[in-house]
């Protein structure tokens, strides 16, 4: 029993360093791929959060040449910002943001894959 306990420490010590990172030291830069996706960059002019009446939030971007996109964000979508790589929930994203949208069109739904906020 007691060789039990030891080795079950070891094995908890061993694997809280091996998946220890110093966040702060460390920047990144999200590059989504997916053979079917499309990229829209512009600002955001609004969101709308999910609830309990709609499970996916939204987001409506215009893009540089003016034409405005709405976007389905859904729980699983990656938000990052492009200087620090630093992940963000849909919350930190406001009107007026300058975002890239990684997207996929499904069934006729922009679906956002991943979305760069570049302040």
């Amino acid at each position: 029993m007691k060789k039990f306990v030891i080795i079950l420490s070891m094995i908890a010590a061993l694997s809280a360093t091996a998946f220890a990172e110093d966040t702060a030291s460390v920047k990144r830069d999200y590059t989504i791929n997916t053979g079917d996706s499309q990229v829209l960059a512009g600002v955001v002019e609004s969101i709308a959060l999910s609830d309990l009446t709609r499970p996916n939030s939204r987001m409506i971007v215009t893009a540089d040449d003016g034409q405005k996109s709405e976007f389905v964000v859904k729980p699983a979508s990656l938000i990052f910002t492009g200087s620090g790589g630093n992940l963000l929930t849909l919350h930190d994203v406001a009107t007026g943001d300058r975002v890239a949208v990684n997207y996929r069109v499904k069934d006729g739904v922009k679906e956002a894959v991943a979305i760069k906020v570049v302040k």
